[in-house]
C-alpha cells in the first residue's frame, strides 16, 4: 500500500513540476486591440462610451447573458464610477469595472475585475477624428495569475476577448448611426414655405469642395458686379451661393456665386469669365436660418438632406444667401445665412 501511495505521490510530483514549468514558460499576459471607423460626431460616440447607462445599447455582454444585472455606484460618466454585475456563473459571473481616466471626446479608460475567474485587466476606448469619419479603438490587456497560465494556453483568451471587442465596436457603429441621425435631424429649425421668384447674375463652376473658399467667392462677386455695371442691372438683395445637385459629403460641388438683380434679362455676356442669368420661379422651398461660421454650414445641409429623404421630397438646387454682413457683427454666432432648398 505504501508503495502505491509513493508511486502516486511521485506521479503527482512530476505532474506538478511539469505544470510549474509550463506556468513559467507560458504567456503571462495578453493584449487585444480592435478598431472600427464610424461616421458620426465625436460627441455622439463619446457619450455612448463614457456612460455605463449607454453601454447596454451596444456592448455584447447583455446579448450573451440575458440574466446579467448591472448596478452603478458613483456619478456615471466620471472618474471613479464603478459598474458591477452579477450574472450566470457560466457566462458572466460576478465582476466590476472602474473608470480610471476620461478625456472629453477622446478617451475612456477603465480597470476590470472578473471576480469569479480571479482575473483583472485594464482597457480603454479612444476616439481619433479623421477628415471624414472617426477611428474608434478598443484595447484590453491583463496579466494571467501564475497558476492559471497553463490553462489559459488552451482557452485562446486573445481571440475570445478580441471577438467581444470587435462585435461591441460593430454594435457601437450601428447605434451611433441612429443617434447621429437624431442629432442631425433636430439641430436647426426647418420650415416649408412659399418663396417669390428670384433673379440672379451668377458665375458657375464645378470645383473640389476645398477650393470653394473666400478667394474664389470674392473673385466671382467682383466679376459679377462688373457685369452688372455693364448691363445696367441693379442690386435686388444680398449675395449668396447656388449649389446644384449637392449632397453632404460630396468631394466636388457644382456651385454658382450669385447676386440678386432687378431684371436678369438685362445681362450682357462677354469674355471667358462670362456671367450667367439665373431665374428661380416662385414655389415651395425648405428654409433654414443658419447662424455661425461658413464651414459649419455642412451640418445644416446634412439636416436638410435628412428632412428631404424622410419626407420623400426632391430638391436639385439650394441657395445660401448671406443676410448678415460678417464685418458688422460682434460674433459669427450672430451672422445669419438663409438656406433654401427649392422643391421640385
Amino acid at each position: 500500500m505504501k508503495k502505491w501511495i509513493l508511486r502516486i505521490l511521485k506521479v503527482l510530483g512530476v505532474f506538478i513540476a511539469l505544470y510549474l514549468v509550463v506556468a513559467i514558460v507560458a504567456p503571462s499576459s495578453y493584449k487585444v486591440e480592435k478598431e472600427v471607423s464610424i461616421n458620426a460626431d465625436s460627441e455622439v460616440v463619446f457619450d455612448m462610451i463614457s456612460k455605463f447607462e449607454n453601454w447596454e445599447d451596444w456592448s455584447v455582454w447583455k446579448e450573451k447573458d440575458s440574466t446579467v444585472v448591472f448596478t452603478v455606484d458613483g456619478e456615471d460618466g466620471t472618474v471613479g464610477c464603478v459598474q458591477s454585475w452579477v450574472g450566470d456563473p457560466k457566462l458572466s459571473g460576478k465582476g466590476n469595472i472602474t473608470v480610471t481616466d476620461i478625456v472629453q471626446n477622446e478617451k475612456f479608460a477603465y480597470d476590470l475585475k472578473m471576480i469569479d475567474y480571479g482575473m483583472e485587466s485594464k482597457g480603454f476606448l479612444s476616439i481619433v477624428e479623421n477628415e471624414n469619419d472617426l477611428t474608434v479603438k478598443w484595447q484590453d490587456s491583463g496579466d494571467f495569475p501564475f497558476m492559471m497560465r497553463p490553462i489559459m494556453m488552451f482557452m485562446d483568451i486573445e481571440n475570445k476577448v478580441g471577438d467581444d471587442l470587435q462585435k461591441g465596436l460593430a454594435n457601437l457603429d450601428s447605434v451611433a448611426q441612429i443617434k447621429q441621425h437624431d442629432v442631425d435631424a433636430n439641430r436647426y429649425k426647418l420650415v416649408e414655405m412659399q418663396v417669390d421668384e428670384m433673379q440672379f447674375f451668377g458665375r458657375r463652376k464645378e470645383l473640389k469642395l476645398e477650393d470653394v473658399d473666400s478667394a474664389f467667392i470674392a473673385k466671382s462677386f467682383s466679376i459679377i458686379i462688373g457685369q452688372m455695371m455693364e448691363s445696367g442691372a441693379e442690386f435686388a438683395g444680398m449675395p449668396g451661393n447656388l449649389n446644384f445637385n449637392y449632397s453632404p459629403g460630396d468631394e466636388k460641388v457644382d456651385v454658382m456665386p450669385v447676386v440678386p438683380v432687378d431684371d436678369a434679362s438685362k445681362l450682357i455676356m462677354v469674355g471667358k469669365n462670362r456671367v450667367e442669368a439665373k431665374v428661380i420661379p416662385a414655389g415651395l422651398a425648405v428654409v433654414i436660418d443658419f447662424y455661425g461660421e461658413y464651414e459649419d454650414m455642412e451640418l445644416a445641409h446634412r439636416q436638410a438632406a435628412i428632412y428631404l429623404e424622410d419626407n420623400n421630397l426632391n430638391a436639385s438646387m439650394s441657395l445660401e444667401q448671406f443676410v448678415s454682413d460678417p464685418t458688422e457683427v460682434e460674433s459669427m454666432d450672430e451672422c445669419l445665412t438663409k438656406i433654401y432648398y427649392f422643391l421640385e
